[in-house]
């Protein structure tokens, strides 16, 4: 309130005794009268001030444009426009109609205030009204065209309703209309975009009606997409007559999964359809100016093999009277590719969009004009078959007794990516005891040839270690009470052993003096006590030894 006191003061004529004086620190006498007076008025403002509504973030709104093209004639027309416009403001505003050079015919109401600015035809609009205005303007001289004549065009002015409705009761012709976003069942209203833009109206000679008759090339990419063909083309197709270039239809091969499909002026106006021939593709684009339409199509097919033939269905195009394919293929793992008639065709230059995807990749070339289905001889290259599993260790411990009984344990650790067998053969003779997949219980199942399969689970991510233990039993000869030979014999597996470690324990009144096998001793064996025996590098072999052993007791 001491803002609003303070002139209120001083206009009222009031003299402080001392000029000098700050006005914060003067001393005011005046009758109550005029000071409740004067606090009246501060009340009223700060009042006026608080009730005043907010002001819209627009100034001015355009609700609707409707626009009416009334033809007198095939050469005559003309366009009615009707705007109601608000302005929210508490000044005056400029709303852009059309755009100035045109010809006005009329104005409703005839008060409205409307002049160039700008380059525009603006309406002066006062504050906070709500107006509705007509304007209608002739039409220019059609202008020829190729397919038919241009009778109209303007710029739809943006608004929250945009339509433009065409009136040709004495006028039997076919109409176009680009712009618009949505026709009635009639074909009389449009519907316009709320953002506005160019609009323009054509009337179609009745060549235009028929699609136009093309003549199309193609270049393919083919490369390998994990047991599907991945296919990349860019066509070219050249009108050969006057018929409508508005609409191509593409028929892409059985079972193909479209994944990008672009065209200049396209902006997504196509559907498909899934029928007995192939993926059917129908493209619109918004006029029928352009006598060519450049085309980029990419799509996986699933690949067609027989009898060491591939067979690859080429796009087709509806209306194509001349047809040339250019075809690039990429060579595929683990095939030889060769064109079924002939040899590959040299090609020194590749198109630049084909090498920006490729790079320096090797490539084949052929030319084919016409055809269906690229067809090929495919011969599988023979493959070197590596190993789904490996052992980095492999452990086993064996107990002796002198009554000739073996108690053998095996600790292995196998190494996969996948869910692997892992098969192993006992000993002959030999009787499993215990059998355990890290740390579970796991009963192998006994193959028709007498070897034992387990089933190692697939790893939840990358590779695993998977545990192996298992006991089992075997008998030998009795041990001589002076000296002998033991012969013992680990189980066979397929799997690649990288290491096995080895430890024999023999009766304590026993000593190995000798080693005859396919595994070496690295401690133990003078001296009573375990002996152990290991070997590098298993693969298709089952380690085996024969220990010479004399009584502990003969040295002495």
């Amino acid at each position: 309130m001491k803002k609003l006191l303070s002139p209120l003061l001083a206009a009222s004529g009031i003299l402080f005794l001392k000029a000098e004086t700050n006005i914060e620190d003067a001393t005011v006498t005046l009758p109550y009268r005029e000071l409740a007076s004067l606090v009246e008025r501060v009340n009223d403002l700060e009042r006026a001030s608080e009730e005043r509504p907010p002001k819209p973030p627009l100034l001015a709104v355009v609700h609707s444009a409707r626009y009416t093209l009334e033809f007198e004639d095939s050469d005559q027309s003309i366009l009615y426009s009707k705007f109601e416009v608000s302005n929210l403001s508490e000044e005056w505003q400029w709303i852009p109609l059309l755009p100035a050079g045109r010809a006005i015919r009329s104005i409703e109401p005839a008060t409205a205030i409307i002049a160039e600015s700008e380059g525009m035809l603006r309406l002066l609009l006062e504050p906070e009204a709500n107006v509705t205005i007509e304007l209608s303007f002739p039409n220019e001289q059609s202008i020829r065209s190729r397919g038919g004549r241009v009778v109209a065009t303007f710029h739809a002015l943006p608004a929250a309703q945009n339509s433009l409705e065409i009136r040709k009761d004495a006028l039997d012709a076919t109409i176009a209309v680009s712009g618009a976003i949505a026709t009635g069942n009639d074909g009389s209203e449009y519907g316009l975009p709320s953002s506005g833009g160019p609009v323009q109206v054509k009337l179609l000679e009745k060549s235009t009606l028929a699609k136009a008759k093309w003549n199309g090339s193609i270049q393919y990419l083919i490369t390998d997409s994990g047991g599907s063909i991945r296919v990349r083309g860019k066509l070219q197709l050249n009108a050969m007559d006057n018929g409508s270039t508005s609409e191509a239809i593409l028929t892409l091969p059985a079972l193909s999964r479209l994944e990008n499909l672009q065209s200049p002026g396209l902006d997504q106006r196509y559907s498909t359809d899934i029928t007995a021939e192939g993926l059917v593709v129908r493209m619109r684009w918004e006029d029928d100016e352009r006598t060519a339409r450049s085309i980029d199509v990419e799509f996986v097919a699933p690949l067609e093999t027989a009898d060491d033939v591939w067979k690859i269905e080429a796009v087709k195009v509806s209306n194509a009277e001349r047809w040339a394919q250019s075809v690039y293929i990429a060579p595929f793992d683990g095939v030889n590719l060769s064109p079924i008639d002939g040899d590959w065709i040299n090609q020194n230059q590749i198109p630049e969009w084909i090498a920006s995807l490729v790079g320096g990749s090797e490539l084949h070339y052929l030319r084919q004009d016409a055809v269906s289905e690229i067809v090929l001889n495919a011969s599988l290259l023979p493959r070197v078959q590596t190993s789904d599993a490996t052992i980095p260790v492999a452990s086993y411990t064996t107990q002796l007794v002198a009554e000739g009984g073996m108690l053998h344990q095996a600790s292995i650790t196998v190494k996969h990516e996948t869910a692997t067998p892992y098969p192993f053969t006992l000993p002959e003779g030999a009787k499993l005891l215990a059998c355990s997949v890290d740390k579970r219980n796991a009963e192998p199942v006994l193959q028709n040839d007498g070897s034992l399969l387990l089933s190692l689970p697939k790893p939840q991510k990358g590779s695993a270690n998977t545990q192996l233990s298992y006991t089992y039993t075997t008998r030998g000869d009795a041990f001589d009470p002076v000296e002998g030979k033991a012969d013992l014999e680990l189980p066979l597996t397929p799997l690649f052993i990288h290491r096995v470690n080895w430890l024999v324990t023999l009766p304590q009144e026993f000593q190995a003096v000798a080693l005859e096998g396919n595994v070496v001793i690295e401690e133990g064996g003078s001296r009573a006590g375990p002996v152990r025996l290991a070997k590098q590098i298993c693969h298709e072999e089952a380690p085996y030894a024969s220990l010479y052993y004399t009584r502990r007791d003969l040295d002495h």
